[in-house]
């Protein structure tokens, strides 16, 4: 007789810490800026995270190897324009189409993801990060309070 054995999707869950920042920076500026506050060397990853349906936020990403310690810094926002056919004075009507990588959190702009198996000091990085210019908020999140947390896993 075969027995099936089923794993949760929950094991595949990495602990992670989770800061959410609100700024109005470019997401290649606000990496800068937390390289140079923050002692990080995040740089563009090749790959931007894809969702199912064609869209993607970009990534920037850095592995500390001397605490082992991982950075990732990404976007929470993509806006597409879309174009679609009109009856009106133009031939195409174009809007932007705001995509949302975390649903339930649409005001924040970026996340810094950080994954280490020490006690991070999350609190005191996000009140560093609030110092930068540009940046409006910082503060710590408790990713497993989000129905989304699957779309952080990459």
């Amino acid at each position: 007789m075969l027995t099936t054995h089923k794993i949760s999707a929950e094991l595949f869950y990495d602990s992670f810490d989770l800061i959410a920042i609100h700024s109005s920076l470019n997401d290649y500026t606000l990496a800068y800026a937390l390289n140079k506050h923050q002692g990080l060397r995040l740089q563009r990853n090749q790959k931007d995270r894809q969702l199912n349906n064609g869209i993607s936020f970009p990534v920037f990403d850095w592995h500390d190897e001397v605490s082992d310690c991982e950075y990732v810094l990404f976007g929470n926002k993509c806006r597409i324009d879309e174009s679609q056919r009109s009856d009106g004075l133009f031939e195409f009507d174009t809007s932007m189409r705001a995509y949302y990588l975390v649903q339930e959190r649409k005001e924040v702009d970026y996340f810094l993801k950080i994954c280490t198996d020490q006690d991070s000091k999350i609190a005191q990085m996000a009140q560093s990060i609030n110092l930068i210019s540009g940046v409006v908020m910082a503060y710590g999140l408790e990713a497993d309070m989000l129905k989304s947390k699957a779309n952080l896993i990459f």
